[in-house]
């Protein structure tokens, strides 16, 4: 009982555009659309949101999806790049969490706790725990870890 929607659509297969309303479809000229969907009404009103949709196939070489930017109002570029910036840094913790191993190392009367990367090496795993523990008499062919108790531990 209130609200009125319809669309506007342009056939890839003669590029005429289409006027889409309730039950009733027709095709309509270019200029109709930017008159409704323009700054402002004859009226003087503000005029209804617009939102347009492309079919793309990132395959289809002759007709590539391309947006100039010119035409993107920089309140929206900065949007998009904050909304850009804030998913990469979240992927990114997400990745440092998955990628990361926490070990509870003990070295003699010492304990800590020492991130490490899943990638990383068993010798790299090793010298970052000599570096922890200022362990420097021993070498690191000789440096050993061991289980204990469910947690590393660092033994001469």
């Amino acid at each position: 009982m209130g609200g009125h929607y319809y669309c506007y659509i342009k056939s890839r297969e003669d590029g005429k555009w289409y006027n889409f309303n309730d039950t009733s479809v027709s095709e309509i000229q270019p200029d109709e659309i930017t008159k409704t969907f323009g700054d402002k009404f004859s009226s003087g009103g503000g005029t209804a949101y617009l939102l347009k949709y492309r079919q793309y196939n990132p395959n289809d070489v002759e007709n590539p999806l391309i947006v100039d930017e010119s035409i993107i109002p920089a309140y929206l570029k900065s949007e998009i790049d904050e909304e850009t910036e804030k998913l990469i840094k979240e992927q990114l913790d997400i990745e440092e969490k998955v990628m990361s191993l926490k070990l509870k190392v003990y070295h003699e009367d010492e304990v800590k706790t020492i991130t490490i990367r899943k990638n990383e090496t068993l010798r790299d795993a090793c010298i970052k725990i000599m570096e922890e523990f200022n362990i420097k008499d021993v070498e690191v062919k000789n440096f050993r870890l061991r289980a204990y108790d469910g947690l590393l531990k660092a033994k001469l």
